[in-house]
């Protein structure tokens, strides 16, 4: 069932062709006028996250995937991997990131991790563990594109 906390929604989903169990949509519903004002970076706080929700990074999640597209967030918690390590799939596309932590690259953090969009964010450098593939050996998509 779905359970709100917040801004946050968690949903036990039956498992899909890609095996995703768990869901952790973090991510922001846009109207089509919200949707605009967005991407023209008019109103972004307006019921947007700017920050991960300190309370995922009390604990362990079993969530194996975490939407928070459509937010305002600037950064991505350096320790965010180790209270998310089932992970396969991460949408963070339509937020403010500017860098991204080492820690989501790095051999054992993910190592399930398959997806990651990271579009529409405002980044300005990249850790140099991206460019090593044997540290992500899953990841097949990886979207930077309009940065």
């Amino acid at each position: 069932g779905d359970r709100a906390m917040g801004n946050v929604t968690t949903s036990d989903l039956p498992a899909d062709r890609t095996g995703i169990k768990k869901i952790l949509d973090l991510s922001r519903k846009l109207n089509y006028h919200q949707y605009v004002k967005h991407v023209n970076g008019e109103d972004l706080n307006s019921g947007s996250l700017t920050a991960i929700p300190w309370t995922l990074l009390d604990s362990v999640s079993l969530h194996e995937a975490l939407d928070a597209s459509f937010n305002s967030i600037p950064e991505i918690p350096r320790d965010l991997p180790l209270h998310l390590p089932h992970l396969t799939y991460i949408n963070l596309s339509y937020n403010c990131l500017t860098c991204l932590p080492d820690s989501i690259f790095l051999p054992l953090h993910l190592p399930h991790l398959t997806y990651i969009n990271l579009s529409y964010n405002c980044l300005t450098c990249l850790p140099d563990s991206i460019f090593l593939p044997l540290h992500l050996p899953h990841l097949t998509y990886i979207n930077l594109s309009y940065n």
